[in-house]
């Protein structure tokens, strides 16, 4: 797994069972994580934690998604530059540090979910 090289130089079919299975894995947990707390939740506190719930689900479903852009952005990056032979440019995170700007006007966004929460 530490060959730099894999994805230019494995079969596409294994790589994508390699990498898809533990993400598949970490929805599939986080969807059961959700439908447990909301079974626990309705449970001990009633109406009013569920109505709580549907106001917080999207805001929590927002942040998964910014997080999901900015890691689909930065490994895209990366594969461009692994695909133009420049592993130093594809293994430093010197093309993320225009994320990083967009990452501080999440501050607002995160604001706002904790005020719900």
């Amino acid at each position: 797994m530490n060959n730099a090289h894999i994805l230019g130089t494995e079969r596409i079919g294994k790589l994508l069972v390699q990498y898809s299975i533990p993400a598949i894995i970490g929805m599939t947990i986080t969807s059961l994580y959700n439908i447990i707390d909301s079974i626990f939740i309705g449970h001990g506190v009633g109406p009013m934690g569920i109505a709580g719930l549907a106001i917080t689900f999207p805001l929590m479903n927002l942040v998964v998604a910014f997080c999901t852009m900015v890691s689909a952005g930065g490994s895209t990056i990366s594969s461009i530059r692994l695909g133009q032979k420049d592993l130093d440019g594809a293994t430093t995170p010197k093309h993320l540090y225009g994320w990083g700007k967009k990452m501080c006007s999440s501050i607002p966004l995160t604001c706002l979910e904790m005020n719900y929460c």
